[in-house]
């Protein structure tokens, strides 16, 4: 359990995020966990929030200033798999079409975006999710890429307008998926182990939203 932001930030080199996300900021002591990845952190003088986001499994974490719009990625594990690498690449091809985060810059290992809100639920879905859908497949058509893992939680809204993120598992269309990569990745929507769809997923994905039956669990291990 983190206990503090400054801690926190101590894993995403303080010294290159600390002009985004000050480290002197006094933050609450505890962390009110939501779907076990989510966290609020409140500065008192100014009821200013952050959130904190977590992957319980230690893949990635996550700041996001929602006064600023910026987000800070830091990958901590799978490095070996060169998923930082990845996403970089995916985000920096991906930039002009509008189906992805903004990218600011890079610092390390950690990846700075604009806030593309929050991931898709029952409540925030827009009525319009199956021709956006369209449209973000038909882009990474367009530009030879399989994102492989979609899944709600890689599907943000803001304003009713759906984005993708976390491209650390895409590979070129048709790319073989190295056998060493974890068993789990796409677990929820794929059509088996390392078998890939994009198009089932993201329908499946939006589909389990609107039926507010939405599996966020992570089990990058699973067979």
């Amino acid at each position: 359990m983190i206990r503090s932001l400054d801690a926190y930030l101590d894993t995403l080199a303080k010294e290159s995020v600390a002009e985004i996300v000050p480290d002197s900021l006094g933050m609450e002591d505890e962390l009110r966990e939501i779907y076990s990845k989510i966290a609020h952190f409140t500065e008192p003088s100014s009821l200013t929030k952050q959130w904190v986001c977590f992957n319980s499994h230690c893949i990635s974490n996550i700041v996001i200033d929602l006064n600023s719009g910026i987000v800070l990625k830091a990958i901590n594990s799978f490095n070996e798999h060169g998923i930082f690498l990845r996403e970089l690449n995916w985000l920096s091809k991906l930039q002009s079409t509008g189906i992805t985060p903004k990218l600011i810059r890079v610092d390390a290992s950690t990846i700075i975006t604009r806030y593309v809100g929050e991931p898709v639920s029952q409540d925030n879905l827009p009525a319009d999710w199956e021709h956006q859908a369209e449209q973000i497949l038909s882009t990474l058509s367009d530009h030879q890429c399989s994102h492989n893992d979609i899944k709600c939680d890689n599907i943000m809204v803001l304003e009713g307008r759906l984005s993708l993120v976390d491209f650390g598992w895409s590979t070129q269309i048709n790319e073989p998926i190295p056998m060493e990569w974890p068993q789990g990745i796409g677990r929820q929507h794929r059509m088996g182990i390392h078998q890939f769809n994009d198009r089932h997923a993201i329908f499946e994905a939006l589909r389990s939203a609107q039926n507010n039956c939405v599996d966020r669990s992570i089990k990058m291990s699973c067979h």
